[in-house]
């Protein structure tokens, strides 16, 4: 008889502990999902000779959003948007500068909220960053902007389908290994990068993340949001893409409801399809954008 409330008070501490683990477990999870990123770079358009302007973009949430305003050899109207991936900032979009800039068009590089000078504590993998590149938005119209398209990197990509899915003034998308919905990439990245289960671990994580930032992980949705509107769109995606399988880029292609293109590049890993073949990449991704930006 003795032992049953020595049994009883172990299975009780084996409880309590095993909740406090898993409570410590997911808010390190939750705060993989928000950390943000301070890459230490000092590259800038300067390296190519190229003159910029460094300017602070205003969101609709009082967030200011650190930018390069690369402006165009002879005055224009028709703007691009250069949108980093996760983990990143600006300079990440740099081997895209001098190949735009000798078209003609007007460029804007900006770091996305938790990323790079923007000071924003947390990321929110597109859900808020969507309102930094609407920011941009406003600010290329304010300066005269009359056609503007959007080229986005992993993260990037993604922010560009949702941004063109409420805005209507952009006007093309190049989308460069996005995913297509941010609740599979997580459970894609649960299982690959940190090799734990999905439940109960990842859908605690998210919603304490969600409580601590204000993101709402179910509506980052870049696949949904292109199927709503009809911009222009050029999807590009590496078929040796481990971290975000290509199989999202077909998604987003199926998805999409206006004129849509789907370049695949065989043996290219994530992100890697400008570097794998850089001639094919430009002369695809100029034609789009001297079709679209008119």
């Amino acid at each position: 008889m003795e032992t049953a409330p020595l049994i009883k008070a172990i299975l009780i501490r084996i409880v309590l502990y095993g909740a406090i683990l898993f409570f410590v477990f997911t808010w390190i999870f939750s705060g993989l999902l928000l950390r943000a990123y301070r890459p230490d770079t000092a590259y800038t358009p300067a390296m190519f000779n190229i003159k910029f302007n460094e300017v602070i973009l205003k969101t609709s949430d009082n967030i200011e959003a650190p930018a390069w305003e690369i402006p165009a050899k002879t005055a224009g109207n028709k703007w691009i948007i250069l949108c980093h991936g996760l983990g990143a900032d600006r300079s990440d979009m740099l081997n895209y500068i001098p190949l735009l800039h000798r078209k003609g068009y007007n460029l804007l590089a900006l770091d996305f909220r938790g990323h790079g000078a923007n000071k924003y504590k947390y990321t929110s993998l597109g859900y808020n960053e969507v309102k930094d590149l609407l920011g941009a938005v406003e600010f290329a119209k304010a300066n005269g902007a009359k056609s503007i398209g959007v080229l986005g990197r992993s993260m990037g990509g993604a922010t560009a389908l949702m941004g063109a899915g409420l805005c209507a003034d952009i006007n093309a998308v190049v989308s460069d290994s996005s995913f297509a919905t941010l609740n599979s990439m997580i459970r894609h990245y649960a299982r690959r990068f940190y090799h734990v289960p999905y439940f109960p671990l990842v859908p605690a994580a998210v919603f304490l993340a969600e409580i601590r930032s204000g993101f709402k992980y179910r509506e980052v949705n870049p696949a949904v949001s292109i199927s709503k509107v009809k911009t222009p769109v050029l999807i590009i995606h590496g078929e040796a893409d481990e971290n975000i399988p290509v199989e999202n880029a077909k998604l987003i292609y199926a998805a999409a409801a206006g004129p849509k293109k789907l370049l695949l590049f065989p043996g290219a890993r994530h992100v890697e399809a400008l570097s794998t073949d850089t001639k094919t990449y430009e002369k695809e991704v100029l034609g789009f954008f001297g079709e679209y930006l008119k």
